[in-house]
């Protein structure tokens, strides 16, 4: 997806149809920032993931699912600005590319860091979710109680 953005901009920002904010952008290609790839791809893969498990905890039911039309909207900003702001306080600072360039290394690893984070958490909850319905459906066997031999569940090391 990182990739897919970056040659989805490279085109119109070399063409000039739109621009970057700031002089000395860091890793420079063709005049698009690089780490812009990053940043998008983090933005938007996290909002979809929060979406998700905002409406699988049961946040969006009913009564709130018209919030659905609105998020995307709030949550992309959002997500984008919490891991551009090193690059971004870095150019409103300095054109000096020994400045900004750490500033993009470090927005770069932000949005990965985010993007793997939210993502192990939206997937452990989808997983848990696939496991709970495929023991309902009876296509994986539900785990057997201990028993003490008397007919009694017995005690297991955490002592419930």
């Amino acid at each position: 997806m990182i990739l897919g953005a970056f040659v989805f901009e490279l085109y119109p920002v070399s063409q000039k149809w739109w621009w970057y904010y700031g002089d000395g952008q860091p890793l420079n290609v063709n005049g698009l920032a690089a780490y812009w790839s990053f940043c998008a791809d983090a933005a938007v893969t996290c909002g979809a993931a929060i979406i998700y498990l905002l409406r699988r905890n049961g946040y969006l039911k009913d009564r709130f699912s018209f919030l659905m039309m609105f998020l995307p909207a709030v949550l992309t900003p959002m997500l984008h600005m919490a891991v551009v702001w090193p690059v971004h306080s870095a150019l409103s600072s300095s054109t000096n590319l020994w400045i900004t360039t750490p500033a993009a290394l470090v927005t770069i690893v932000l949005a990965c860091t985010m993007t793997v984070l939210v993502g192990h958490i939206a997937t452990k909850q989808s997983m848990a979710d696939k496991y709970s319905r495929s023991q309902a459906e009876g296509q994986i066997p539900a785990p057997e109680t201990p028993d003490d031999g008397l007919g009694q569940p017995a005690m297991t090391a955490s002592g419930i």
